[in-house]
């Protein structure tokens, strides 16, 4: 009998095949990365587009007597996409950082424009517009709003030559005050703590007649128009129609947020060195800095580059790829 053939090894098919195999998958992997590398750059392009630009916007309300005095002032910045509302009431005697002079004398002498400038230096703040508000314009909007409910932590009192205009509430006891009486607070030194605890009640009116303003949101939304001209009336402003047309937008968004209380108040804190002037606190003028140079996104800050999942897709691919140069050696 002839001798038996020797059974061929299978060792080469199989290595060929396993690198073939490997190469194949080096090869998928490969393109698989450029694919998710080409992938994460329309979304970096996606998300570029997609980030909003910030749309706060800051205003300086300047209430001034018929006479021409500046009784006192407030910055309000709206920040949309904070949905939040910061109130800054600025009391007359303020000195300014320019001058040393206070807010008060600055606009008796140069207006509401240099106010503007001093109110910026004194707090390093931007602000886009201003408006000078007239007592009687202020009351006004104070009424569409629907005035406030106030409760003294003291007790108030002033007489008047006319009864009806007499300042008598008592510490503790809340009481409804219209726009008038309002601005006969504002107007009288009624406070112990002198014309520090009128900017402090100042205040405290902004803050409530911003939340009650947006508590009442449809009608506020209807209101907007009105109380734009009630403010602008007869006043010097540069805030136009244009663009409080283009502000309103960003405010009926908030109003349709149904946001119960967006008001932030920041009073201002330092130091009055006598009843008739007041230095703010560089600590205070850091804090304001800060909340007025921020720039908020909704989208919350893009993220750019390929997601961990494309990392580990990545990784893979050029794990197999170096496997089979490996055998193939």
């Amino acid at each position: 009998m002839g001798k038996a053939k020797k059974k061929k090894s299978q060792a080469p098919v199989a290595l060929v095949y396993t690198i073939t195999l490997l190469v194949f998958m080096a090869v998928f992997g490969y393109i698989a990365y450029e694919l998710i590398k080409q992938m994460g750059s329309w979304k970096k392009e996606e998300t570029t587009s997609n980030v909003e630009t910030d749309p706060s916007f800051n205003l300086l309300f300047a209430r001034v007597e018929k006479t021409g005095a500046l009784l006192d002032s407030a910055v309000v910045r709206f920040s949309p996409n904070e949905d939040k509302v910061f109130v800054v009431p600025v009391s007359a005697y303020t000195v300014s950082s320019s001058g040393g002079g206070t807010l008060a004398e600055v606009y008796e002498t140069n207006g509401i424009r240099q106010l503007e400038n001093a109110v910026e230096g004194t707090f390093g703040i931007k602000v886009d517009a201003y408006i000078t508000v007239s007592k009687t314009s202020f009351e006004t909007v104070c009424d569409i709003i629907g005035g406030i409910v106030y409760t003294p932590q003291e007790d108030l009192y002033k007489l008047s030559a006319n009864d009806a205009d007499d300042i008598s509430y008592q510490g503790g006891k809340a009481v409804d005050l219209s726009g008038h009486m309002v601005a006969r607070i504002l107007e009288e030194k009624v406070f112990s703590d002198g014309w520090k605890g009128n900017n402090t009640f100042l205040g405290n009116v902004l803050e409530q007649l911003v939340n009650n303003a947006f508590q009442q949101s449809n009608f506020t939304k209807n209101s907007l128009e009105n109380i734009y001209s009630q403010l602008t009336s007869g006043g010097d402003t540069n805030y136009t129609k244009n663009e409080f047309t283009d502000n309103k937008t960003y405010i009926n968004e908030m109003l349709d947020n149904r946001l119960n209380k967006p008001a932030v108040l920041m009073v201002p804190d330092g130091t009055w060195t006598d009843e008739v002037h007041f230095s703010p606190a560089s600590t205070f003028v850091n804090d304001l800095k800060e909340v007025f140079s921020r720039r908020v996104t909704k989208s919350g800050g893009a993220s750019f580059g390929i997601s961990s999942d494309s990392d580990d897709t990545a990784s893979a691919a050029e794990t197999t790829m170096a496997t089979a140069k490996a055998i193939a050696e």
